[in-house]
């Protein structure tokens, strides 16, 4: 399971509440970043995976983007996030 200073590959989809997609980096291809370099929700999320394990979060307004939307959609979002790797941090 992937902790705060971990780098991990994945693979997501973003949702809001209606269903529209407001990003998804399956178009792109796997994503890197560091765990904890996110928002709250996702990160806590990731914790809990294991590699190979696709998941769907369900990440309330307050560990997301605000009620503002600073950076995504505000309020509620929904990820589905497919976990293919991590790398160690320190």
């Amino acid at each position: 399971k992937p902790r705060a200073f971990d780098k991990v590959s994945v693979a997501f989809t973003g949702f809001e509440p209606d269903g529209r997609v407001f990003d998804s980096s399956r178009t792109r291809g796997k994503v890197q970043f560091q765990v904890s370099q996110v928002i709250r929700g996702w990160t806590e999320g990731l914790q809990k995976m294991n590699v190979g394990e696709t998941i769907r979060l369900w990440i309330p307004g307050d560990l997301g983007f605000g009620s503002e939307g600073k950076g995504g959609p505000p309020g509620d979002i929904v990820l589905d996030v497919t976990l293919f790797g991590l790398k160690r941090g320190q």
